[in-house]
């Protein structure tokens, strides 16, 4: 019974790096279809906090759950706040860069985030960190490509969501409260609204164009709710260590779903740079791993 529910546990992990590594490839299409990164942003969180909503107080009341208003605010204010700029970056970075370098530079995360729970006990990073930090960097910079084909606001805008989703997941670690499902229902809940107001102010709070809608409605139901829930589940099976590890897979979907689906390009060292920043993400995890991982 244990192990097949380690084994459901992994297979849920990857279930959840899948879906998670095919939105930025998804973005690309809605992109193609006429949509803007406030319109997806908006109804991706917007559905998916109608659809996770119900089901957070469903299970919020079966568990006896009863968060405290403290805990509360503090889930809005890292949904609208940090989860919505995170998006807003790596968004921005899929529509000016590739859905391939966005996953990459995003996935630095993990070794940033060992570097921060170093500082944040003020202890020297252990060499651990230290290895990821530098193989990450290296990694990143082959993963670029070409001096003349880089797009600078591609690559600050990559490396703004991994900075930022750093800071949500320290600020996470240190306020976790409630039940994941609850957070999460939270956090979408008040990115949705962050994500209003921007689209309202840049005229795109409307329904997205006919060809837009399909991809925006997966990403919403399928790549947020869905990778959210099964990841939550797989860390109850196998620990957030495992179940972290277990989400490197998400970088390696979206490398290999832009090469086939897209034709994005890449040379012999630009794939040494993406395994190299995979690597970098192992490390970083296992170098933390005392550290509790809220879900992405």
């Amino acid at each position: 019974m244990a192990q097949r529910n380690r084994f459901r546990g992994y297979a849920l992990a990857i279930v959840s790096a899948l879906v998670f590594g095919a939105m930025p490839v998804l973005a690309v299409v809605a992109y193609a279809g006429g949509a803007g990164v406030t319109m997806l942003l908006f109804w991706r969180f917007a559905l998916a906090a109608l659809v996770l909503g119900p089901v957070a107080w469903v299970l919020a009341r079966r568990g006896g759950e009863r968060p405290a208003r403290r805990a509360v605010a503090t889930g809005l204010v890292m949904g609208g706040v940090l989860y919505a700029g995170q998006a807003a970056l790596y968004f921005v970075a899929v529509q000016q860069g590739s859905a391939a370098l966005a996953a990459l530079l995003l996935y630095t995360y993990p070794a940033l985030v060992a570097l921060g729970s170093s500082l944040l006990a003020r202890r020297p990073p252990a060499p651990m960190v230290v290895v990821a930090l530098a193989v990450a960097t290296v990694g990143v910079a082959l993963a670029l490509g070409p001096v003349d084909g880089i797009r600078i606001a591609a690559v600050l805008t990559g490396l703004g969501s991994a900075l930022v989703y750093t800071l949500y997941i320290l600020l996470g670690a240190r306020t976790a409260a409630m039940a994941g499902t609850t957070t999460s229902a939270l956090v979408f809940a008040s990115a949705a609204t962050t994500f209003a107001v921007a689209a309202g102010a840049t005229g795109q709070l409307a329904l997205p164009p006919p060809d837009a809608r399909l991809p925006i409605v997966v990403i919403a139901l399928v790549c947020t709710v869905l990778g959210v829930w099964f990841f939550l589940e797989s860390m109850h099976r196998i620990g957030a260590t495992q179940a972290s590890l277990t989400s490197t897979l998400e970088p390696i979907t979206s490398v290999l779903l832009s090469a086939v689906l897209l034709q994005t390009a890449m040379n012999p060292l630009q794939w040494v740079g993406a395994a190299l920043v995979v690597v970098a993400a192992v490390l970083g995890i296992r170098s933390s791993a005392a550290t509790p991982v809220p879900p992405e």
